[in-house]
């Protein structure tokens, strides 16, 4: 009896997570040179700690995964590869927040074991 008369508004999930891809991405980028400004003006080293190099490994990715995403039209060949990026930057992106507020609450050094010597 109903059948018709409810009416939902239908969301474009696709442009949804284009405007929200391009904030995070303008939040990231953002964030980097933000830090970047701090170590500068603090005198430290600019990107020899593991946190800043991580930090250029999660640009690059977010790049990697925004910029071909707008320029083709046709994404279904770089579908598996826009996905495994998504995915793999949801933890290193944990990874590098946890690492940066303990340096800035702590100060000291955070060891993550071999990523430590991957990075470096």
């Amino acid at each position: 009896m109903l059948k018709g008369r409810i009416k939902r508004k239908q969301t474009n999930v696709f442009l949804l997570h284009k405007k929200a891809a391009i904030y995070f991405g303008t939040f990231v980028l953002g964030t980097l040179l933000y830090g970047l400004f701090l170590e500068i003006q603090h005198g430290e080293p600019v990107l020899t700690s593991t946190h800043g190099k991580l930090g250029i490994l999660l640009l690059l990715i977010v790049i990697f995964q925004i910029i071909p995403s707008l320029v083709l039209r046709d994404r279904t060949m770089i579908r598996k590869l826009h996905m495994i990026l998504g995915y793999s930057l949801a933890p290193l992106i944990i990874l590098e927040a946890s690492r940066g507020l303990y340096s800035s609450i702590f100060g000291g050094c955070w060891v993550v074991g071999s990523l430590e010597a991957i990075i470096i």
